[in-house]
């Protein structure tokens, strides 16, 4: 019951301060068990891991060694960490989803973690970067074009036409545009992609496409940050109903920690990262975990040795 009161009181002082913020916290705890809900316990500050699961779509034959049917296990194809601080800053930095996870059973990359679930993932993020991870937002590829047309599309600058096949990804002309769901899925997810250079189609290397990955995930984010910040009430409502029914949450939820990351001026930088023994797997090394200092993360975190995992680190 008192969690029951805490929320309920949480969000009539959110009224008083925004309806569009207070419609958005109302959407989400009407699909949230309230005792999801948690009070803040006087820590300096909080880290959100933000990520893009490939379930609920359908995905290219041969993309991996993995059933590629929408009821499959999803990868997480985007990582963003947010870390709010405890004075309100906010800084968040995207990670390419090939870092190895070091200390949880064989090593694997990120991506791959996810199979074996959310905890999982959170246990490789410590192991592969060194961050402790508070809160996990997971939304599936199924819902995320949904969120992005209710809010209206998403403003972006695409300096060169792209295009790739596998990512269902095709943008004909560059500069700035507005883009609706559909493509802001695509250019999170493409990997190969082809980009028009002075009237020729040049295709990415497998290393420039995990790193261009994790730049156009930065860059989605920021654009739907925005779109979060200018929309009406009905947009935030819309959104976030079509949110939660592609939405995993772990660590419990705060409506001021929403309220504070609604209305963030959040810029995602990618992490730094090196490749290992030339091969597709990445680690952060001195200048990635140089970067996460600077943003103000904590980077000691060390996992426990865990059980094996059930898949190896095989596959994309």
């Amino acid at each position: 019951m008192f969690w029951k009161r805490f929320a309920r009181g949480a969000v009539a002082a959110l009224l008083a301060l925004g309806v569009g913020a207070a419609l958005f916290v109302i959407a989400v705890c009407a699909r949230v068990d309230w005792n999801d809900l948690v009070a803040r316990n006087g820590d300096p500050e909080v880290v959100y891991l933000f990520a893009g699961v490939d379930s609920g779509i359908e995905r290219p034959k041969g993309d991996s060694q993995y059933a590629a049917s929408p009821d499959s296990p999803g990868r997480a194809d985007v990582l963003i960490l947010v870390r709010l601080g405890g004075d309100g800053d906010v800084h968040a930095v995207s990670l390419p989803r090939d870092i190895v996870a070091v200390g949880v059973g064989r090593p694997s990359r990120l991506a791959l973690t996810y199979l074996d679930g959310e905890q999982a993932l959170i246990d490789g993020i410590c192991g592969g970067v060194g961050v402790e991870v508070d809160r996990f937002v997971g939304i599936d590829a199924s819902a995320f074009p949904k969120v992005v047309d209710a809010l209206g599309g998403l403003e972006l600058r695409i300096p060169e036409a792209r295009r790739d096949p596998g990512a269902n990804l095709d943008v004909a002309q560059s500069g700035e545009r507005s883009i609706d769901g559909e493509t802001a899925l695509a250019l999170v997810r493409s990997r190969h992609a082809q980009v028009l250079v002075d009237g020729t189609w040049v295709e990415q290397s497998d290393d420039a496409g995990s790193e261009d990955r994790a730049t156009w995930s930065a860059h989605v984010m920021e654009a739907t940050g925005t779109a979060l910040a200018h929309a009406s009430p009905t947009q935030l409502a819309r959104a976030t109903w079509a949110a939660s029914g592609g939405l995993t949450v772990s660590g419990g939820l705060h409506p001021l920690e929403l309220w504070d990351l609604v209305h963030a001026d959040i810029s995602a930088s990618v992490l730094p990262t090196r490749l290992v023994n030339g091969e597709l797997a990445r680690v952060p090394g001195d200048a990635g975990t140089q970067a996460l200092q600077e943003l103000g993360f904590d980077t000691s975190c060390r996992p426990m040795a865990l059980a094996e995992p059930r898949r190896s680190a095989e596959g994309s």
